[in-house]
């Protein structure tokens, strides 16, 4: 019978339980344990803001680049300790496997910067991103042109933009089309703080937003968008923003395939009427499973609204109207839904809880 120890699918399993100083130990053992240790210990790579850190990454990767192909997860916190050179390094590395790219720039995106995230992303194995930089009106072409050789293959894509975005036409500048097809997203999960819906929504913009299965922090104008049209058939799972100004309704009859949708009030005390003829357009078709309320303050007035209005729905598909909220103020909130409670739909849940759904909702 052969030695368990030397079956690699075992050895595999065993060792993806270990933490990193284990699994170092592991790896001086043989060459199946080392190969199956360094796979775990080089998974998920993470670079905070640390310059030695980032030597000590670029040193180890120049020295065995063959452990570059065992990195599936990448992510990068760069500020202005970090030089440029270093970055460029990290970026211009083989990755041969390399998924999914997390870049966090703290400091202002430059066009030396944009070129080696470039070389980055056009990996064409990526298949997610999540984009935190800040820029100027002097570097928004920066930021255009990191899109223009990206990965095909990219579905998921997270941005949090800070600064001052131009309108991508601005005379300033010359913004070049992207020559190879438009990229479908799967999901596209915005900051509220983002300030590019102006790219977003012009057809410059590489994205193809059509086929969205997830869309989360999007501000009320986007659901207007001709590029949003096609998207509202497809959305599984939905998150914004109801702002108190104005009048602001989302027909959620508009999307007939949604089934997990959060819903954040904010401020809640002058915005109750926006959220009542909100959850009035939920028709008794719709097909949704599980409806998340985030109150920034919430007031007995909100949660008798919502437990009204929701229990009076005829949703067949419901399973859970959850309260985003820790356990002490969901006991002092609960009993104003008594309605829900009731029809046992009343639940609790945590922010990651959604973070989990979109991560799944869409592939």
């Amino acid at each position: 019978m052969q030695n368990p120890l030397l079956i690699q699918e075992l050895v595999d399993e065993c060792l993806s339980y270990l933490f990193a100083s284990d699994l170092r130990a592991c790896a001086l053992v043989n060459k199946s344990w080392s190969h199956a240790a360094q796979r775990s210990i080089f998974g998920v790579v993470s670079v905070p803001r640390s310059l030695r850190v980032w030597k000590r990454l670029d040193r180890i990767l120049h020295a065995s680049s063959h452990l570059g192909s065992n990195i599936h997860t990448l992510i990068l916190w760069r500020d202005t300790t970090v030089n440029i050179e270093l970055f460029e390094n990290i970026c211009n590395l083989h990755f041969p496997c390399l998924q999914i790219v997390s870049i966090h720039l703290i400091c202002v995106l430059t066009a030396w910067s944009a070129q080696a995230l470039q070389r980055l992303l056009s990996l064409p194995t990526v298949r997610q991103v999540e984009m935190d930089c800040n820029f100027t009106e002097y570097t928004f072409q920066d930021f255009h042109s990191i899109w223009d050789e990206c990965s095909p293959d990219i579905r998921r894509l997270r941005l949090r933009c800070h600064g001052m975005a131009l309108a991508p036409l601005h005379p300033l500048y010359s913004f070049q089309r992207r020559t190879s097809p438009p990229i479908t997203l799967e999901s596209l999960k915005v900051d509220p703080t983002t300030n590019i819906d102006d790219w977003l929504n012009h057809d410059l913009c590489p994205f193809d937003l059509s086929q969205l299965v997830s869309l989360s922090g999007c501000s009320m104008p986007m659901f207007s968008w001709p590029r949003l049209t096609s998207a509202l058939q497809t959305i599984e799972t939905l998150e914004f923003v109801l702002p108190s100004l104005g009048t602001a309704v989302v027909d959620l009859s508009s999307f007939p395939n949604l089934k997990f949708f959060r819903l954040r009030v904010h401020p809640l005390e002058r915005a109750l009427d926006n959220l009542s003829n909100t959850l009035s357009t939920i028709p008794p078709s719709s097909r949704i499973r599980q409806i998340v309320f985030c109150l920034d303050t919430p007031q007995s007035s909100a949660f008798q609204l919502i437990d009204f209005k929701v229990a009076a729905l005829q949703m067949q598909h419901l399973e859970g109207v959850g309260l985003e909220m820790d356990a002490d103020r969901f006991a002092q909130w609960a009993p104003y839904c008594h309605r829900l409670g009731m029809k046992n739909l009343l639940c609790r849940t945590d922010p990651d809880w959604f973070e989990h759904r979109l991560s799944h909702t869409a592939g």
